[in-house]
């Protein structure tokens, strides 16, 4: 599972696209789940980028520590839980890499982290709003498909991300998007620093 990535780059036509209530970019290294992100999504005729929590909240909650941080691509159509934010409510998390880990369950796994050098890549998610004491947020959650024996984010190209936002765009269309191809990818091993949710700088994608 995708549990971690990173995000220490992003291109200033992205930040020119936040909106008032989104914190200034800080670069991060070790960004996991139940964190606040970076979410894209269209919001009009435009794209909008807004501070989301990853773990997709339904509006009807009442328990924020039961959030749901990944969804299947596979079985995301058959879930009624996910149904309106699929229909309606696309998004994408940008990153600059993220990591997977590797190894026997008896011993230390080793993390690895995977890129495309020079590029930033767009891990598609579901988002959903939710309101505390009158305010409202934005959740989200990231979309996986399988991987050999793990499972990686779903990563779409820049060149789909308006279909891909945009409510209008046909559903057989999405599920040619939630069925493509992947991206190939470069690795390396890193350090088992980014073990730790807490640790979150430069030395966390350093190779070993």
């Amino acid at each position: 599972m995708s549990g971690r990535y990173s995000l220490h780059h992003l291109p200033q036509h992205w930040q020119d696209c936040a909106a008032d209530s989104c914190p200034a970019f800080l670069p991060r290294w070790n960004i996991a789940p139940n964190q606040q992100v970076l979410l894209l999504r269209q919001h009009g005729c435009a794209v909008q980028l807004l501070p989301a929590l990853w773990g997709f909240t339904p509006a009807w909650s009442k328990d924020f520590s039961r959030v749901i941080t990944h969804a299947r691509t596979e079985t995301l159509a058959e879930q009624r839980f996910f149904a309106d934010a699929l229909a309606r409510q696309r998004g994408v998390l940008p990153a600059t890499g993220f990591y997977e880990w590797r190894g026997q369950a008896q011993t230390r796994k080793q993390p690895y982290w995977l890129s495309r050098k020079g590029e930033l890549l767009y891990m598609a998610a579901l988002w959903e709003p939710y309101a505390v004491v009158g305010q409202e947020y934005l959740s989200a959650a990231l979309l996986t498909v399988q991987a050999a024996y793990l499972r990686r984010p779903l990563l779409l190209a820049e060149t789909e991300l308006a279909e891909w936002m945009d409510p209008a765009t046909p559903m057989e269309r999405i599920q040619a998007l939630l069925n493509g191809g992947g991206l190939a990818l470069q690795e390396r091993k890193v350090s088992t620093l980014v073990n730790d949710p807490q640790q979150d700088g430069s030395e966390c994608i350093r190779p070993i």
